[in-house]
């Protein structure tokens, strides 16, 4: 009896530490960055945003002002993983201000996170509102259930 005990009393030990480390370790470190930049520095983006209007295919869109008066958010995401237990089906959802035309492009997964490794997560919105703090979050999974990080952060200086 007494060494059914040790033996169960052993695995139990090892079974908490175990979920210790998960929850220790599931929750993934997120770095954040965001760049404005005129859009005059992407004129391919925006004829390729004008084409979408004249096209109709932006809803409440029916006119552009000059290049000028629009600017280009870059939100970048680097996400690193210290732990044993990959973060599987990574994915960035970015939260629209008012200003937002159009999510120009999305690197946003999904995409794993290797364990001790990281990953990087972009997207590019096509804005009227440049200094507007920009927002929304990263969700993936680590054995199957789903963790979400917040993604927040005040825009950075507009260029020109």
């Amino acid at each position: 009896m007494k060494t059914i005990a040790k033996f169960l009393t052993g695995l139990t030990v090892a079974l908490l530490l175990f979920v210790g480390y998960y929850v220790w370790s599931s929750s993934l470190p997120a770095e954040v960055s965001v760049r404005v930049e005129s859009a005059s520095a992407y004129p391919e983006d925006f004829a390729a945003v004008q084409q979408m209007v004249q096209d109709g295919k932006l809803e409440g869109v029916s006119a552009l002002d000059t290049i000028q008066a629009y600017y280009v958010v870059t939100i970048d995401v680097n996400v690193s993983n210290y732990s044993l237990f990959t973060g599987e089906w990574a994915q960035l959802q970015v939260r629209g201000v008012d200003g937002d035309l159009v999510l120009l492009s999305l690197d946003g997964g999904p995409k794993d996170i290797p364990s001790f490794g990281q990953n990087t997560f972009s997207a590019r919105v096509f804005t009227r509102s440049a200094q507007e703090a920009r927002g929304g979050w990263l969700e993936y999974y680590v054995f199957g259930r789903l963790h979400t990080i917040e993604i927040s952060s005040a825009a950075a200086d507009t260029a020109a």
